[in-house]
């Protein structure tokens, strides 16, 4: 399955690559934690537009596993809130 996930996010899936960030965080699916590559995949899912990712970037964003950043936390959290993803009440 960690071969299709990262096939299907190294072709654009913004799907796939919301799953293989939180992955990254979580050491999910065989992968080892890497919070820059995690950062790297769920935000390019959230200029995708998965409003999930922006929940959870928005969410990490506010230093949780990484270096703080209020300004883009609360730019990712609006995005989110205004999506329709399911977590962002939860995350942002």
């Amino acid at each position: 399955a960690r071969k299709y996930l990262l096939l299907c996010a190294n072709n654009n899936n913004p799907i796939a690559m919301l799953h293989l960030g939180y992955a990254l965080r979580r050491e999910g699916w065989g992968l080892e934690i890497d919070t820059d590559q995690s950062n790297e995949w769920l935000k390019k899912s959230a200029e995708m537009g998965n409003g999930n990712a922006m929940a959870f970037y928005a969410f990490f964003l506010r230093g949780n596993g990484t270096e703080k950043s209020k300004e883009l936390s609360n730019h990712w959290a609006k995005k989110a809130l205004s999506s329709s993803s399911n977590f962002a009440v939860g995350y942002c």
